[in-house]
């Protein structure tokens, strides 16, 4: 019985970290693309402030 409770706390274990993981990914990857954003925003209004000079 402590057998199958340890194989299933395993299991249990190993989901946990693969979508901990996974949860690291994506929010490295939004992060990323909201850096990216923000600088193509920047870059737009410096083109728009330099255009009115």
């Amino acid at each position: 019985m402590s057998d199958t409770k340890d194989k299933v706390k395993d299991g249990i274990d190993d989901a946990a970290h693969k979508a901990k993981q996974a949860t690291e990914k994506v929010a490295e990857k939004a992060k990323d693309a909201a850096y990216k954003s923000g600088k193509k925003v920047k870059e737009a209004g410096q083109k728009i402030k330099d255009a009115g000079k």
